[in-house]
């Protein structure tokens, strides 16, 4: 309860530190514009196609087009009230989605989807020291979701092979793990 993000002037100073973290392994993530939003679990529910009771971040996309025009929103939502280790795992998790927006990714399976997100939010926590980011790395190393756990093994077998710049290539170009991941 200590480190608890609870409050919004908390959020901007973390956003930026993520963002360097992020940066230093070489995962560029321009959020210029998109605010991150700490909400309490009914509201953040409320964002999502699907209800996750377990659900603790959640990037939402909104656009329109009107003649010509075509315009994108961006913004990141955060269940308020987390521990600092898993604020940081979600909002690097969403960052990513924010760099997979920004690209016009919205064609990637599952799997490759949320685990690229997940290997975001390991190589941000990989940053930290400490039992409570031992903790996260752990979580995600053995998560037994399809797409947020295999995807995440997956994904970081190809980073792990093929180096993370080639990742990143990969998952801005194609839609689905590359063979033999």
């Amino acid at each position: 309860y200590g480190t608890a993000v609870f409050e919004p002037e908390e959020v901007g100073p973390l956003v930026e530190e993520v963002l360097g973290h992020l940066e230093a392994v070489g995962i560029a993530v321009d959020a210029r514009g998109v605010p991150v939003i700490l909400d309490d679990r009914e509201t953040l529910l409320s964002l999502a196609d699907e209800v996750d009771s377990t659900m603790m971040g959640y990037t939402l996309r909104e656009g329109f087009t009107r003649g010509s025009e075509s315009r994108v929103t961006l913004e990141v939502h955060i269940l308020a009230g987390l521990p600092r280790s898993a604020f940081i795992w979600i909002l690097a998790h969403e960052l990513m989605h924010v760099r997979l927006f920004r690209l016009d990714r919205l064609d990637l399976e599952p799997a490759l989807l949320e685990g690229s997100c997940n290997l975001a939010a390991y190589l941000a926590l990989e940053r930290y020291a400490g039992d409570e980011f031992r903790y996260r790395r752990v979580s995600l190393e053995e998560g037994e979701d399809a797409d947020y756990g295999e995807g995440f093994r997956r994904a970081r077998r190809l980073a792990n092979d093929r180096g993370v710049a080639e990742w990143l290539r990969w998952i801005g170009s194609e839609s689905g793990f590359p063979e033999g991941y």
